[in-house]
């Protein structure tokens, strides 16, 4: 493990030392912590980020938006044969 220093505000430093109290944690692995998590936010706002934009692109793309008609066409066949085919039997539901 490697050392890192860094100052911080008194405030800070109180409320680092009153958590590190209140859990029995030492001060340094309080601050892992929350810097562990803080950059795993950091990490998956980006990565959220990232999916929007990407997401943005594609709904402006003609082939795209081709693909996404044939596959609702295709789910609403299924529906229709799954529905079809528990109307036909409903001496034998599958749940019962």
């Amino acid at each position: 493990m490697t050392t890192l220093s860094i100052r911080v505000p008194r405030r800070l430093e109180e409320r680092l030392a009153r958590e590190a109290r209140l859990t029995g944690k030492g001060r340094s692995e309080v601050a892992r912590q929350a810097l562990d998590r803080y950059l795993d936010e950091s990490d998956k706002k980006r990565f959220l980020q990232e999916m929007r934009r990407a997401a943005r692109e594609l709904r402006g793309d003609p082939e795209t938006r081709a693909v996404q008609q044939e596959f609702a066409q295709a789910d609403a066949e299924a529906l229709e044969i799954a529905e079809g085919s528990a109307a036909d039997s409903d001496s034998e539901r599958w749940w019962d």
